[in-house]
């Protein structure tokens, strides 16, 4: 009797004993590895979505911008393909095309007009050195794919301003224009008051612009003319030199901008004087 109710205290320990194994909850070791793009493209807050990256999302009119595709495989094989369009994904064009470094391209350019860019792009393991066994391909997005924009905005303000520097004999002054938008023609005029001496020394920088210079009516005084094209956001700067034996404390006469019309696109200046 003794030895059966040991040998059922016994059964009863294994039971439990298999019970208590099979209730255990499965341990995963930890891993690092990312075994989809998908997986890895869902950990990247940075990433703007279907593979795109922006070095900013929101840039200014003549700012640099860089767009990368990221496949997810840290390889250097196949093809990735990158593709624009400016019509909110109606048509798309090629604007790069070469084998990943670290599984990544780069394309890097500068905005000709503010609005927004759209980007996508497609991971192929054939069109470049050949790949194997280094995960599917990876396609463009269809058509009902939302795809995040790069927003270019035109942050350049119309500026016109002038600067007396010098008001003793040799004299300089300095006036700076910058447009708002593309323009192809400009006029920058202005006179120097009591002028003496030979021609002016005027420096122009920026734009695409001729410089005259002339004595009306054969006075003392001497008129400027800057005329030409600039860019928008394009910095023009005019730094004029000249000698006078004037002792007044206005040295320039006004100054205005006006475009191919006749009408001013900036406020004028009145004489400058030195303070």
């Amino acid at each position: 009797m003794k030895n059966s109710t040991l040998k059922l205290k016994v059964f009863a320990l294994i039971l439990s004993g298999l019970f208590l194994v099979s209730c255990q909850p499965e341990v995963i070791e930890p891993n690092n590895q990312i075994s989809t793009p998908i997986q890895w493209q869902s950990l990247l807050a940075v990433q703007a979505g279907n593979y795109i990256s922006y070095s900013a999302a929101e840039t200014c009119l003549g700012d640099p911008i860089s767009v990368v595709f990221n496949n997810g495989y840290n390889n250097g094989c196949g093809n990735i393909q990158i593709q624009m369009s400016t019509d909110g994904g109606v048509t798309w064009v090629q604007v790069a095309s070469g084998t990943p470094v670290n599984g990544t391209l780069t394309y890097t350019f500068t905005p000709s007009a503010a609005g927004s860019y759209l980007f996508r792009g497609k991971w192929n393991a054939t069109g470049g050195p050949s790949c194997s066994a280094t995960g599917s391909n990876i396609n463009f997005p269809n058509g009902t794919a939302t795809f995040p924009a790069l927003v270019n905005n035109n942050c350049c303000q119309l500026n016109f301003i002038g600067d007396a520097i010098s008001c003793d004999e040799t004299r300089e002054a300095v006036y700076t224009f910058t447009s708002e938008e593309d323009m192809d023609y400009i006029k920058i005029q202005g006179g120097l008051t009591n002028f003496t001496g030979g021609d002016a020394v005027v420096t122009v920088t920026g734009g695409n612009l001729n410089i005259s210079q002339w004595t009306p009516g054969g006075s003392s005084n001497r008129v400027i003319k800057v005329e030409g094209s600039v860019q928008s956001c394009e910095e023009i700067t005019i730094h004029i030199t000249w000698n006078s034996t004037n002792n007044g404390g206005i040295i320039t006469g006004s100054w205005s901008v006006k475009d191919d019309q006749g009408t001013e696109v900036a406020p004028s200046i009145e004489g400058l004087e030195c303070q």
